[in-house]
């Protein structure tokens, strides 16, 4: 590394946390040019954007300084800054972007010297791995990939799963969904029942609100239901009384949802169906390109009529990637179930693309990451389709502070969604609504699915398993002080 190169850091520091006078004298005026001071009032309001901000901006390497975990001035804001900013180091670890240039300093009282110390390590670590190059900065707007893009052109997310546990819907369960939503709009029970009714094109059926139990008759039920109706959830009325047609990754969803108290339970009627999985339009329309006149799902198979003929393909070939690797198809915490449960899946073959990915090169990883996020149009799909995608205002939508380029760039692209991933940690439910949402078939879920992991390893938590269990960034405790090693 050329000796005459000097690694550009930033420090977040919690104004409280260097108790020493000395210490903090020197951080306001000693501080060498090429580190800069970023002072905030807790570590709990530093977040991942502010990380990746100060990347994108152009930083080597990142340093935050906090109090130890009893000492918070604020009671408990460090804590939650902990794991949340310990899981964002491993998530860009596994977007290839290497978690040396991202340090924690938890400082105590009698640790004099402690901040100097740390920086020095900081920048000899920086110096030893050279500039980050891995994220593009706003001031460049240039993807410095080389030929990764080539050399990990073969990988794809899509893995070979048995499929035995995965069998064809029947039309028996339409008949008992109808009867249902039928008896519970007659009987007053909601005022509105949320499920699928035929739509305008062959291979998708389209979301239905129906008010009246004459209407029941139009719902459907079938592989071709593409959305997660919990996302409809935050678009109606608390007070409104619902019925909803819930899979298994519905219904966690909806607990999801009511845990965040977007929804009074009291005011939901979940209709339970065991999830066959959902058939991918994409896979067919790839085969058969946009001639399908007709689909059907007959037994293991799905039976397309098109202007050259009839296709027929294995139900279990079809199926999105998303229901391949399902671990849960049966709902839970439904006041009613319609239909056998399903065998559950196996953990191992549900998160083999994590591990698969993480198997990868660095730079294959983040080349990998780059070739799917490039595509991005920011058209804001997944966004909408996802159920917990559900505030007000985004924070690309912005402007005070600006976050994220609004434009598309390679940096806004990046940041979307790196961002848009790490804010699902803990709630996603694995849907896969986000990919086939997606105009540019772009691949999300194995972001979300390496975090739902994580959440798994370190702290035993599966989104939907608990009705009363917070994620795990938002719940915290004292004992977190063992997770961390700086």
């Amino acid at each position: 590394m050329n000796d005459t190169w000097t690694p550009r850091i930033v420090v977040f520091q919690c104004q409280y946390s260097l108790y020493c006078e000395a210490d903090q004298r020197w951080m306001d005026t000693q501080l060498p040019l090429h580190i800069k001071l970023i002072k905030v009032p807790c570590t709990g309001r530093i977040g991942p954007l502010f990380v990746l901000n100060a990347i994108q901006g152009g930083a080597d390497g990142v340093l935050i300084s906090g109090c130890l975990p009893e000492k918070c001035h604020f009671k408990e804001g460090n804590l939650g800054a902990r794991r949340q900013l310990d899981e964002f180091r491993r998530f860009l670890t596994y977007l290839g972007m290497g978690e040396e240039r991202m340090r924690f300093a938890w400082i105590d009282l009698s640790e004099r010297g402690r901040i100097q110390q740390e920086l020095a390590d900081l920048e000899e670590t920086i110096r030893a791995i050279g500039p980050a190059r891995r994220l593009v900065t706003r001031a460049s707007w240039k993807l410095e990939v080389g030929s990764w893009k080539l050399e990990v052109g073969s990988w794809k997310l899509e893995v070979g799963y048995p499929t035995s546990n995965l069998q064809s819907p029947t039309s028996n369960i339409q008949f008992a969904i109808r009867q249902e939503a039928a008896r519970i709009l007659d009987e007053d029970i909601v005022d509105v029942v949320i499920g699928f009714e035929a739509g305008t094109l062959p291979l998708k059926a389209q979301p239905a609100f129906i008010t009246r139990k004459e209407e029941a008759e139009k719902l459907v039920y079938s592989g071709f239901c593409q959305n997660n109706l919990a996302s409809y959830l935050t678009r109606r009325r608390k007070e409104e009384r619902i019925g909803i047609i819930c899979r298994g990754c519905e219904s966690r969803a909806v607990r999801a949802l009511v845990l965040e108290h977007q929804h009074d339970r009291d005011k939901l009627y979940l209709i339970g169906v065991p999830c066959t999985g959902i058939i991918d339009w994409r896979k067919i329309e790839r085969q058969v390109g946009e001639n399908a006149l007709q689909a059907v799902e007959e037994g293991d198979e799905v039976i397309v009529t098109a202007r050259d003929g009839e296709h027929r393909f294995q139900r279990a070939d079809v199926l999105h990637d998303s229901c391949k690797r399902c671990l849960h198809p049966n709902p839970v915490g439904a006041d009613i179930v319609l239909g056998d449960p399903l065998p559950e899946s196996d953990p191992e073959r549900a998160w083999a693309p994590v591990l698969e990915f993480e198997a990868l090169l660095p730079e294959e990883r983040y080349a990998y990451f780059i070739q799917e996020a490039e595509r991005c149009i920011r058209c804001y799909a997944c966004r909408e389709a996802c159920p917990m995608c559900y505030c007000t205002e985004c924070f690309v939508d912005y402007t005070t502070p600006r976050w994220a380029e609004s434009m598309i760039t390679p940096s806004g692209t990046q940041a979307w969604h790196i961002i848009r991933a790490f804010h699902q940690t803990g709630r996603c439910v694995s849907c896969g609504a986000c990919e086939r949402a997606c105009p540019m078939d772009i691949k999300m879920t194995y972001l979300v699915d390496k975090l739902n992991y994580d959440m798994v390893q370190q702290y035993g938590f599966e989104v939907g398993a608990s009705e009363e269990e917070q994620p795990p960034f938002a719940a915290f405790t004292l004992d977190d002080r063992n997770r961390f090693v700086r």
